[in-house]
C-alpha cells in the first residue's frame, strides 16, 4: 500500500462530494463510482468497509429513461467513509493509514500495545516507548532475567559473549550473535532510554512506525532464538 494510492481514493471521495453536493439528482454512476472506492481502500488497508457500501437499491429509473439516485442517498454515505478515514483512521494530506500497521507488524502484542498510539495526532514517541518496552519484557522473559534487570545490562547478560554459553542463543556463529546484541544494546539506548526517562514531540507518525517495523523484526529473529543455557536460567 502506498501513500499516492490512499490519497488518491481520499482525493476521489472528496471529488464525489463536491458533485452531489451540486445537485438534487445524480447518475447512478456515481453510486457505482463510490463503491468501487469503498472495495479499493478495503484492499489497501485490509479493513472490513463493508457498512459503508451504498446499496444498489438507492438506484431507480427515471420517466426519461435515466439510472439516477437521490444525491443525498449517497452522500450521506460517502462523508461518513471520509470522516472515518480523516479521524477514525487519521487520513490526512500526508496519508497514514492505519491499515498500513495491519499489513506489517505480524508480533500480535506489539499491534496491541500501538496500533491505537498510531492512530492519534501525535505525542508519537509513546509508540517508542511501548514498542521497546514490548521488546525488553520478550528478552527478559525468553532469558528468564530478573525483572530488576533492563535496557542495556538486560541485553548484555542475556545474549552476550558466546552463543553456547550465552543465554540466548540467535546464531551459532559468535559474530552474528555479537551483531544482533549490538543492533539491541543500540536500540536500548537511542530509542529505549530517550522515551522512557523523558517527553518528546519530535518523532512522526512515519518515524515512530519505522522503528516500529523493525522492533517487528528484532521479535522475529528473537522468537528463533534458543536458550542455550539452561543451568544458567535457573542459577
Amino acid at each position: 500500500m502506498t501513500t499516492d494510492e490512499l490519497q488518491g481514493c481520499l482525493g476521489r471521495l472528496k471529488g464525489i462530494r463536491s458533485n452531489l453536493s451540486a445537485r438534487d439528482y445524480s447518475s447512478a454512476d456515481i453510486l457505482r463510482n463510490f463503491n468501487r472506492i469503498v472495495q479499493k481502500l478495503s484492499e489497501l488497508t485490509k479493513e472490513n468497509l463493508d457498512n459503508f457500501v451504498a446499496p444498489s437499491s438507492l438506484a431507480y429509473r427515471s420517466s426519461g429513461g435515466d439510472d439516477l439516485v437521490k444525491s443525498f442517498h449517497v452522500l450521506e454515505k460517502v462523508n461518513e467513509l471520509i470522516g472515518y478515514l480523516e479521524h477514525g483512521m487519521c487520513l490526512t494530506e500526508q496519508v497514514v493509514g492505519v491499515g498500513i500497521l495491519y499489513n506489517t507488524i505480524e508480533d500480535s502484542e506489539l499491534r496491541d500495545r500501538c496500533s491505537d498510539i498510531l492512530s492519534a495526532r501525535g505525542n508519537f514517541d509513546r509508540v517508542i516507548n511501548q514498542a521497546t518496552l514490548v521488546l525488553e519484557d520478550r528478552i527478559r522473559r525468553k532469558a528468564g532475567s530478573d525483572r530488576t534487570t533492563v535496557g542495556v545490562k538486560l541485553v548484555s547478560e542475556a545474549l552476550g559473549g558466546d552463543p553456547s554459553t550465552a543465554r540466548l542463543a540467535i546464531s551459532p556463529h559468535s559474530d552474528e550473535q555479537e551483531g544482533i546484541t549490538h543492533i539491541l544494546r543500540g536500540i536500548m539506548i537511542g530509542f529505549r532510554n530517550p522515551t522512557h526517562h523523558q517527553l518528546g514531540s519530535r518523532i512522526s507518525r512515519e518515524e515512530a512506525l519505522k522503528v516500529c517495523c523493525f522492533i517487528d523484526f528484532l521479535l522475529g529473529i528473537l522468537d528463533t532464538a534458543s536458550v542455550a543455557n539452561q543451568t544458567k536460567n535457573k542459577s
